[in-house]
C-alpha cells in the first residue's frame, strides 16, 4: 500500500463537521478511523524504503527537483553557453515507491 493511500485509509473527515469546527474553533481537524494507539503500533512496525548507501547533499537537491518533476539529470547552458549537468546526484527513488 502506498504511504498516500495508508494516509488516506486510516483518516477521514467529514466535509460538513469540519466547516463546523473550523467555523467555531479556527482549525480544521481530522479523526481517525481507528484508535490512535493502534495506528502508532502499525507505524512503529513499518519500515524506512530500502536505499543504497550514505547520501550526499547533491542526492538531496536531486530528489528534490525529481519530486518537482524536474529531470535531475538535464542539461542546463552556463553563462558561457557550455552544457552543464543540472545536479550531479541520485534522487532517492525509494522514496517515491
Amino acid at each position: 500500500m502506498s504511504p498516500v493511500a495508508l494516509v488516506l485509509a486510516l483518516v477521514t473527515a467529514d466535509p460538513a463537521q469540519a466547516q463546523a469546527d473550523a467555523a467555531r474553533s479556527g482549525a480544521f481537524r481530522v479523526t481517525p478511523k481507528r484508535p490512535v494507539a493502534e495506528l502508532r503500533a502499525e507505524a512503529m512496525a513499518l519500515a524506512p524504503p530500502a536505499e543504497r548507501g550514505p547520501f550526499h547533499p547533491v542526492d538531496l537537491v536531486a530528489t528534490i527537483y525529481h519530486s518537482l518533476g524536474i529531470d535531475p539529470h538535464m542539461e542546463v547552458l552556463n553563462d558561457l553557453k557550455q552544457p552543464r549537468a543540472l545536479v550531479e546526484g541520485t534522487p532517492a527513488l525509494g522514496l517515491f515507491a
